[in-house]
Formats: structure tokens, C-alpha cells, sequence
């Protein structure tokens, strides 16, 4: 029998290539439904091992995605991992080193809603006006960047 942690990374793997799940809280009861238990810590330490991104769809709302083993990372000329929105501010997540590319296509599209935005290595800060729509701008970063 395989160990309980090799078990349970197989099934928040299974569970992601067959649903579309939006929170930890329902990875842990679709984990329940199988039978195997988990803290909330211990989710998140599996989510990280896994490399698992939450990324905003179309229509801006977040859902877990495991990264795509299937093609070399090279593949994706901007290294993009993944988006998030919070307030006023979105955070793109990169490859180390492809932060400064995605911040000059977000700047360089006019994107409705983005006052501009800050690079770091793997990181991009961009400052959203006071009433932008997340759903839309999660839309324009995601068509700029390519990310889903």
C-alpha cells in the first residue's frame, strides 16, 4: 500500500485534472470524499510541492491548476505561473527573470483599468484604478499574457 502522503498528492492531482476547484477548503472536502484526511497546513505544504498555481479564468474567478509537465518550460516565451487579484493590486507570478518582459507587454497594452505596474525577478506588481473590474482586467492580463 503506498504511503498516505504519496496517496493523497496522487489524489489532489487526479482531483485537478477532473474538476474545476476554487478554494482549499473545497480541495479538503473532495479529499474527504475519498477518504483521505488533511489539515489545512498540510494542503497548503502539498500545494506547493506540487508546484499547483491559482489562476484567474475568463471570467476572473480563481481556480487551482497543476503546472504542465507535458511541454518544457521553455515553451511559454514569458514564463507566466500565474495571477491574482486582491483590492487594488494584481500579482503576476513568473519563471525567475521574465518579470521585467510581462510588465513591459502589461504596460506597453493600455490595459483598461491598470494604472501601471512594478517588476521584480518572478514578480509583477500591477496597480489597478480605484473602480476597476477584476473580472475584466483579469480577462485583458490573461489574452496580454497568454495565461490560460
Amino acid at each position: 500500500m503506498a504511503p498516505v502522503k504519496t496517496r493523497r498528492l496522487e489524489a489532489v492531482r487526479t482531483i485537478l485534472q477532473n474538476n474545476i476547484v476554487r478554494s482549499q477548503e473545497e480541495l479538503l472536502q473532495l479529499l474527504d470524499e475519498q477518504n483521505i484526511r488533511a489539515t489545512q497546513a498540510t494542503l497548503s505544504r502539498d500545494i506547493r510541492e506540487l508546484r499547483i498555481s491559482k489562476v484567474a479564468d475568463a471570467d476572473g474567478r480563481y481556480r487551482y491548476l497543476l503546472p504542465t509537465d507535458d511541454a518544457p518550460e521553455s515553451d511559454h516565451a514569458l514564463g507566466i505561473v500565474g495571477l491574482e487579484i486582491s483590492g487594488q493590486m494584481a500579482v503576476v507570478r513568473t519563471r525567475p527573470g521574465f518579470a521585467s518582459v510581462a510588465a513591459s507587454i502589461v504596460d506597453a497594452q493600455g490595459i483598461d483599468g491598470v494604472m501601471g505596474s512594478l517588476a521584480g525577478d518572478d514578480t509583477v506588481l500591477i496597480i489597478l484604478r480605484q473602480n476597476a473590474s477584476h473580472a475584466s482586467v483579469a480577462r485583458q492580463l490573461n489574452k496580454a499574457l497568454d495565461l490560460i
